[in-house]
């Protein structure tokens, strides 16, 4: 569960820091990128989908999204992620 809330932290911070997209959308791209992910383990034998996944991916996404919004509050930069 751990793995799965840090692999998805960069993909937040880099959505809302460099592309300055908003935390929904932020958070929307990495649960939809999820979704994606377990939808195609549906067709592995080795692999299963759950839906636990998908919640601590988008709580990682979501967490990378704060740090970058906390992040250009600090540097000054008012305009990142609201």
């Amino acid at each position: 569960i751990l793995l799965n809330i840090l692999l998805y932290v960069p993909l937040g911070w880099h959505l809302v820091r460099w592309h300055r997209w908003p935390v929904a959308w932020v958070v929307a791209a990495g649960l939809g990128l999820s979704c994606v992910t377990e939808y195609t383990q549906v067709f592995s034998h080795e692999r299963f989908a759950t839906t636990t996944d998908v919640v601590t991916n988008g709580l990682g996404t979501l967490a990378g999204a704060f740090a970058a919004v906390r992040a250009s509050a600090r540097s000054g930069d008012r305009s990142g992620g609201l």
